[in-house]
């Protein structure tokens, strides 16, 4: 996830699939997973 994330550093659409799978995936997730999933998210929108 962190990888992907800073892959996606400078490149719109990459940026919001990552998020759209976040928001998607975080209900689901383990704590480790909604932890990493909303600093992630935090990121991507500032």
């Amino acid at each position: 996830m962190t990888v992907l994330s800073r892959i996606s550093k400078g490149q719109p659409e990459m940026e919001r699939e990552l998020k759209i799978i976040l928001e998607d995936q975080l209900p689901y997730g383990s704590a480790g997973f909604r932890s990493r999933g909303l600093k992630i998210l935090e990121s991507i929108k500032s």
